[in-house]
C-alpha cells in the first residue's frame, strides 16, 4: 500500500520556494498538495473535501492543515479565488472559521486517516472591541486545543517584522523546517531533504531564486 501525503494551507503550504509541505513530501510514495496562495479557512476546508471526494482518503493517508487568518474570504467564479487578507467582520470571521476547522476535524476523523493541524497564525484576535466574545467562540469550540503554535509565534515570535524579508513574510526553506522540528518532531526530516533546503536557501536569502521558478509546477492537483 502506497503511503500517500495529503497537506492543506495557504501560500505557507505551497509558495514559489519549497515550504514545509515539501520537506515532509520525500517520506510519502505520493504527495498532494491542496494549497492555493491568499486561500481562506472555507478553501481549505472545501480542499479537504474534493481531496477525499476524488481521492478516497482513509486510514493509510497522512492529512497536514495549515489553518490561516480569518481576514479571508474564499469564493468560486470560473475557478477558486482566493484573494487573501481583506476587512472582515472579526466575531462573524472567527464563528465561521471555528465551525471550519471543527467540521474538518470531524470529516477526517471519519476517514480514520492520521492528520495533524498546524497554523500560519492564530486564531484569537487582538481587537479589543470584541475578544473577550472571540474567546467565548474558541473555548465553545475547543478548536485551539487540536492545533498546533502558528508559524507567527514559532519563527517570528509574533511579530512579522522579523521575517527574513520587508518585502516578503513568507518563512525561508530553512524556517519551514526550523518550525516542523518544533511543532512536528513525530514527522522527522530525513538529512538529504535538510541538506537540499539549506542550498536552497543560500539561494532565497541572497535573492537568486527568480520569480519565474515555481515549485509547485510539478505537482499541481486536479481539482475543479
Amino acid at each position: 500500500m502506497q503511503k500517500r501525503l495529503f497537506t492543506f494551507g495557504c501560500s505557507f503550504t505551497r509558495y514559489k520556494w519549497p515550504t514545509w509541505a515539501d520537506a515532509l513530501a520525500p517520506q510519502f510514495d505520493q504527495h498532494y498538495n491542496f494549497a492555493e496562495g491568499g486561500a481562506g479557512n472555507s478553501f481549505i476546508l472545501w480542499s479537504i473535501a474534493e481531496a477525499h471526494a476524488r481521492h478516497n482518503i482513509n486510514h493509510n493517508d497522512t492529512v497536514i492543515v495549515m489553518w490561516t487568518s480569518c481576514d479571508r474570504q474564499d469564493h468560486y467564479e470560473d475557478g477558486w479565488q482566493t484573494v487573501g487578507a481583506q476587512l472582515v467582520d472579526v466575531k462573524g470571521s472567527i464563528i465561521r472559521d471555528c465551525a471550519n476547522i471543527q467540521a474538518a476535524q470531524m470529516a477526517l476523523n471519519s476517514t480514520t486517516c492520521e492528520y495533524y493541524f498546524l497554523s500560519m497564525i492564530d486564531l484569537d484576535t487582538s481587537d479589543t472591541q470584541v475578544k473577550s466574545q472571540c474567546d467565548i467562540i474558541l473555548q465553545t469550540y475547543g478548536v485551539l486545543d487540536s492545533i498546533k503554535p502558528s508559524v507567527h509565534t514559532v519563527i517570528y515570535k509574533g511579530d512579522w517584522h522579523n521575517a527574513a524579508f520587508d518585502s516578503d513574510y513568507h518563512p525561508t526553506p530553512q524556517q519551514h523546517i526550523d518550525y516542523l522540528d518544533e511543532v512536528l518532531p513525530e514527522l522527522p526530516v530525513d538529512g538529504q531533504t535538510r541538506l537540499r533546503f539549506a542550498a536552497i536557501d543560500k539561494r532565497v536569502r541572497n535573492g537568486r531564486w527568480t520569480a519565474d521558478e515555481h515549485w509547485y509546477d510539478g505537482y499541481c492537483v486536479d481539482r475543479f
